[in-house]
């Protein structure tokens, strides 16, 4: 779940880590066991990496499409330019 939450963007994930999952007093089937969270954090600040990485790219692809059809909108801050050429 938390690869699918980082993969559509978000920056903070929440997880139950415990030494010994099966002598926590709660959730223990929902826990990731201590000695492997740094490795599923590693991943998913890669999946976070490429997620970020792949939407900078097609936001850069989408603004850079919309100044040849010649318009440019930025949704940024709601200003549009249009271009006398095209």
């Amino acid at each position: 779940m938390a690869r699918a939450a980082v993969a559509v963007g978000v920056d903070g994930i929440f997880a139950e880590v415990h030494p010994e999952p099966t002598k926590a007093l709660s959730d223990a089937p929902n826990m990731l066991r201590l000695d492997e969270i740094e490795e599923v954090l590693t991943k998913l600040i890669e999946y976070d990496k490429l997620t970020k990485s792949i939407r900078q790219k097609r936001s850069t692809f989408m603004k850079y499409q919309n100044l040849v059809n010649g318009e440019w909108k930025s949704s940024e801050n709601e200003i549009k330019i249009y271009s006398p050429i095209k």
